[in-house]
């Protein structure tokens, strides 16, 4: 690695990007998901003939695009989610129809299942597993708002719809990583819906956080510790960060520097820093406390708009889709 001159001391930047994958979809991806145990990468695309695009992970990285499963996408897929205990990858397929394709992986294999009984009836917007693997939560563009599945073995049984949501859709849902909380961001006021979760029930904890967004929320993440709530806003107050105490969310000040808009969010392993990206740009934050500081920028930069981010659990990078040719950039990690 090349040091960069940072305040006339050449030094090592603490993100550097690597090589785009060999193969890359031809047009506009909107969400990226990396398997927990660093084996796989998934894209999704809005538009183009490669709506679904999955890649093997060797040392290095590298990345390795795989044969496509024999049943993919067809419309849109704008959401892509692998369960943590490797065996499902839930894809998003447009708004009629299969909208929902869920495959289980065996090796370098992805068979589809048998569709759910109750499928989304819109746009899935987005999706994630529970640590446990007890559940898929999907949020979606349309009136049931999300649904949330129970899984036995390789059967999805839709629960209970969710109380409390508001209307419009739904951007994107997510667990805590100790399996305690439901987070569900989303276009109408109050932008965020929280539930806590008990056996198969979910329980909407009224009256939080206690300081809202005011627009549309498009990213969620919890920190690894289950500690923090970080939110992603589509205008200028951008990015929300809660600590969470109990059933308490209280919002910290806002980091100084941040993306007009963040479409992407989240928090490294072991919470060492939180991801954000945006329009044009991306940042990361130094976790101490309840401080969140902003790190030296990534190199070399890039101008083009993001669509979302994920770290790899193993902490040597992370990957950015985008709307914009080369559609996924990824970073790796030298902190």
């Amino acid at each position: 690695m090349t040091p960069v001159l940072y305040n006339s001391f050449l030094k090592f930047p603490p993100f550097s990007r690597l090589p785009t994958p060999d193969f890359i979809p031809n047009d506009n991806a909107q969400k990226v998901d990396l398997s927990f145990n660093n084996q796989f990468m998934a894209l999704g695309s809005a538009f183009g003939t490669q709506l679904l695009t999955i890649y093997e992970i060797t040392a290095g990285p590298t990345f390795t695009k795989l044969a496509d499963p024999a049943v993919v996408p067809t419309v849109q897929c704008l959401s892509v989610a692998f369960s943590d205990n490797g065996q499902f990858l839930a894809v998003a397929d447009g708004s009629s129809g299969t909208t929902l394709i869920i495959y289980e992986i065996s090796g370098t294999t992805f068979t589809k299942l048998t569709d759910p009984s109750t499928l989304p009836t819109s746009n899935v917007f987005g999706m994630d597993f529970s640590p446990n693997g007890q559940f898929l939560a999907v949020a979606i563009n349309g009136a049931e708002k999300v649904i949330i599945y129970e899984i036995s073995g390789t059967t999805f049984t839709a629960l209970g719809a969710l109380s409390g949501l508001p209307a419009g859709a739904q951007r994107e849902i997510t667990f805590s990583p100790d399996g305690q909380f439901l987070a569900v961001v989303g276009d109408a006021s109050p932008h965020i819906t929280l539930y806590e979760i008990s056996g198969t029930t979910f329980t909407q904890i009224v009256g939080q956080p206690d300081v809202l967004p005011t627009s549309t929320s498009t990213e969620v993440a919890f920190s690894d510790d289950s500690q923090f709530l970080a939110i992603g806003v589509d205008a200028s107050e951008s990015l929300f960060i809660y600590q969470i105490s109990g059933t308490t969310f209280t919002k910290l000040a806002e980091p100084v520097g941040g993306t007009n808009g963040n479409s992407g969010i989240d928090f490294a392993p072991n919470d060492k820093f939180l991801a954000t990206s945006g329009s044009n740009q991306f940042f990361n934050y130094d976790i101490n406390g309840t401080i969140f500081t902003k790190l030296q920028n990534p190199y070399p930069p890039f101008a083009i708009s993001t669509t979302s981010l994920k770290v790899a659990q193993n902490g040597e990078f992370y990957a950015l889709s985008s709307g914009e040719t080369p559609f996924v950039i990824i970073y790796r990690i030298n902190i």
